[in-house]
């Protein structure tokens, strides 16, 4: 697994690239402070049917709703046995844990792939749930 970070420069965040034609050929874990934010993937494994491509978010939307969900349901028995440790639930349980969510992100990873699941580290109060849309913006 490969991983790229941003900085930020004059109110823009930059992804840092030392090849780009490497971009085609796999997925990378995008970096902000250490912390994974996202994930880039070719275009050559996204589906090129349009509405597939659609379907396929919004079941990954649905499912990472779905685990969210069941990261709050277990939360008790989670900060009873993994308090301060970072975990990953995936189809409702618990798949991963470790210190820091790149160490939980790329355990995942490695057994399953990049699927849809919530990571989150377990402390004192359940984190706020917070949806943040995005878009990209072309400057001429």
């Amino acid at each position: 697994m490969h991983v790229l970070h941003i900085r930020e420069q004059d109110g823009r965040f930059i992804v840092e690239v030392d090849d780009p034609r490497r971009l085609k050929e796999a997925s990378y874990i995008v970096e902000h402070e250490g912390q994974p934010v996202a994930v880039l993937t070719p275009l050559s494994h996204v589906p090129s049917n349009a509405n597939t491509a659609l379907e396929t978010l919004t079941g990954d939307l649905k499912a990472q709703q779905r685990e969210i969900e069941a990261f709050e349901r277990l939360y008790p028995e989670l900060l009873k046995n993994y308090k301060g440790k970072v975990v990953a639930i995936y189809k409702g349980h618990v798949v991963a844990v470790g210190e820091t969510r790149q160490d939980v992100l790329k355990a995942v990873w490695d057994q399953f792939g990049p699927v849809p699941c919530y990571i989150e580290r377990v402390g004192e109060a359940v984190p706020e749930k917070v949806r943040i849309p995005s878009g990209w913006v072309k400057e001429r």
